[in-house]
């Protein structure tokens, strides 16, 4: 009988990096089609010598002191730590290379002074060296391209404030290349120079690190960023580790760290639209004030196209014409003059070939304002960095999405309310990144900027603002406020309980347990009622179909020796409803410590629908798919609607249905004690 072998993938889900990692792992263990058993990690579970005791082997792609203490003689791979023993084979990114490939980036698009925001990696001693080693690559590239007066600790920004960002920002030669730490970061400094009035990228040119496709087109414009091949390396290191669990000792390494590359967008100049036409259409518009009168007609000429097929694509990929992005692209010139020069319109007009009148109705109606007002206002913002305030549209608005980004469905509903922005270009979404622990976050004024946003949307069980609450419209995620302004949105979480209950009946279960989640402090426990509201969808259904005891609750707090025991103590087959897919992968562990089979013994399913969570643990995880997008979507739209309404007043919360079960291995099959008849059920 061949020995089982399994590999625990330590990973936190909350960043691009942990996600590349868990899907490079996934990618290689598809591929190759092994009998390893994985289990994914995340710092929702502790890493006790107790909990990890199963495994036989580690990738890790977060830095954990503890995990070295307890590998005792397992291998162990990580992608986030220098090597500390023989049984620690280290495969870390290439971060000097990453900061030389933003260098040459930013240098070769024109940029004539550099800075380098490092976030508050810089009092951080676990991501210092990963920082220092990108600022290094940076400054020592920038050097070799022959920039003169390049220094490490005068071009890099630590992060403290708002206030203290702008400040640095406006004081940049121009124009100005500022190389971020990560997206995230690059989405700040491009809020930022949006407060300031500056243009990126004429005026400042943004990259980040880690090419997330959701945050880099959040920004406007896009954001370009350096892909460090994460991806690929835990697919290596997913192949090193089953190498090293299966192949005859001793066994060497065969190790590739990929060369990072830029993935240009408009941040630094490039085009984002991966069609060679648009490509071309877009370089020629950008020479515009190289030209003279530019025509629609000469675009199409020049990137070999005819009109008609260059109308259409644009209106298929832009959402607008060619004489829009020429027009859009002459006011952006118009801006960056005003700004920086003593030009008259008269003569800007004159310089850009485009006739006055002609030129002022555009920059009315692209801008909501006069060429005059912009110049006074734009200058007023610089003078004044410490109190910029973005020159606005006056049709435009603002909504702010609170988030912590801790799993699947914070970028679901970020996904959805980013499709609305879309559809809808006065709307404009900014996001503020919380703390994974919400207990531990402060509301820092100068952080969330209230009074450049209209309206908020918020996770729970999230308090709002006092400054906001009861002022702007706030729509709550998956709970509720009582005071005025306040709208709410979130899944019938009674029908959630009832679709897992009729999923269960189906297959001929008889006994049920709910895992429910962590008794909330009273105050929350009133206003974020999805734990309650799953569980009596759940055990009324029960009771409804003839099941008179219902579902046995279970709380997912008790300590782990008393599960375990809860666990074994239960009829089998036993199908468990968890409150999520967090909880229900902490039951298939604990079910393996307990000796349980799953689904033979305990039947599982989960909610939310985390395909990396899902999709990588043994057995692969049934959950409930919510449709997450829709609310985000409806998020912003409620939001949006209820700031353009003059006097707006919150409605019934709003409540959508789960979408499917989303089935998998840890509920197949029927619940019969007749071996030939589950057979039959798995083949089919």
């Amino acid at each position: 009988m061949m020995k089982i072998r399994r590999i625990a993938i330590l990973a936190d889900p909350h960043h691009v990096f942990g996600r590349n990692a868990i899907r490079g792992a996934i990618q290689c263990l598809d591929e190759a089609q092994t009998s390893i058993q994985t289990s994914i990690i995340t710092r929702d579970l502790s890493l006790t010598p107790k909990f990890l005791e199963p495994y036989h082997g580690f990738l890790t792609a977060f830095p954990s002191s503890d995990l070295y203490a307890i590998s005792n003689g397992r291998p162990v791979v990580s992608l986030d730590r220098e090597q500390a023993s023989d049984d620690i084979i280290s495969l870390p990114l290439n971060n000097y290379e990453i900061g030389s490939t933003a260098a040459r980036t930013l240098f070769h698009n024109g940029s004539i002074s550099f800075g380098y925001f490092d976030g508050k990696r810089i009092d951080n001693t676990i991501t210092r060296p990963r920082s220092d080693s990108r600022l290094t690559g940076f400054c020592e590239e920038l050097i070799a391209l022959g920039v003169k007066g390049i220094n490490p600790t005068d071009i890099r920004h630590p992060y403290t404030s708002v206030e203290s960002l702008r400040k640095w920002i406006s004081t940049l030669p121009k124009p100005t290349g500022v190389f971020a730490f990560n997206d995230l970061g690059a989405l700040e400094v491009n809020y930022v120079c949006h407060q300031l009035n500056m243009l990126v990228p004429h005026e400042v040119k943004i990259i980040g690190v880690d090419n997330d496709p959701l945050l880099c087109s959040l920004a406007k414009p896009p954001l370009s960023s350096v892909e460090p091949g994460s991806q690929q390396l835990a697919y290596q290191a997913m192949q090193i580790l089953i190498d090293k669990l299966t192949a005859p000792m001793p066994y060497v390494p065969k190790m590739t760290v990929p060369a990072p590359v830029t993935v240009g967008r408009e941040s630094t100049g490039a085009c984002s639209i991966d069609d060679e036409i648009i490509k071309k259409a877009m370089s020629e518009i950008s020479q515009l004030d190289r030209h003279s009168r530019l025509t629609c007609t000469q675009v199409a000429k020049q990137s070999g196209a005819s009109l008609r097929s260059l109308e259409l694509l644009f209106k298929k990929k832009l959402g607008r014409t060619v004489q829009q992005e020429i027009s859009r692209h002459q006011i952006e010139q118009t801006k960056l003059l005003l700004r920086t020069t003593q030009l008259t319109i008269e003569q800007i007009s004159e310089q850009l070939h485009e006739q006055l009148p002609t030129l002022r109705r555009s920059f009315q109606r692209i801008e909501g304002m006069t060429p005059g007002n912009y110049r006074r206002q734009s200058r007023a913002s610089v003078s004044l960095p410490s109190q910029a305030s973005a020159i606005r549209h006056p049709d435009s608005i603002r909504i702010c999405l609170m988030s912590p980004f801790d799993g699947s469905s914070a970028f679901d509903y970020l996904r959805g309310a980013q499709y609305y922005a879309r559809q809808n270009p006065e709307v404009y979404l900014t996001v503020l990144t919380l703390p994974t622990d919400h207990s531990q976050f402060e509301y820092n004024p100068a952080q969330i900027e209230t009074r450049q946003h209209d309206g908020f949307i918020l996770p729970p069980p999230l308090d709002p603002p006092s400054d906001i609450a009861g002022h702007k419209p706030i729509v709550y995620l998956e709970h509720q406020r009582n005071h005025g302004l306040a709208w709410s949105i979130g899944a019938d979480n009674i029908a959630v309980g009832t679709l897992v209950a009729q999923h269960f009946l189906f297959k001929g279960h008889r006994h049920f347990a709910y895992f429910s989640h962590p008794r909330l402090p009273e105050h929350l426990d009133r206003i974020d009622r999805r734990n309650q509201n799953r569980y009596r969808g759940f055990h009324e259904k029960l009771q409804l179909a003839g099941i008179r005891q219902g579902a046995e609750y279970w709380n997912q707090g008790a300590e782990e020796k008393k599960t375990i025991q809860w666990l074994q103590e239960l009829p089998r087959p036993t199908a468990i409803f968890a409150f999520n897919d967090i909880f229900a992968l902490q039951l298939i562990h604990l079910c393996q410590l307990a000796g349980l089979r799953v689904p033979e013994d305990i039947a599982l399913i989960g909610v939310d629908d985390d395909p990396l969570r899902c999709r990588l643990s043994h057995p692969t995880l049934s959950s409930i798919h919510l449709n997450l997008q829709y609310a985000g979507f409806e998020a912003m739209r409620i939001a949006a609607e209820a700031v353009r309404s003059k006097n707006p007043s919150p409605v019934t919360p709003h409540t959508y249905l789960p979408a499917y079960v989303a089935e998998r291995a840890s509920s197949a099959g029927l619940a019969s004690d007749d071996p030939a008849l589950n057979r039959a059920a798995r083949y089919i």
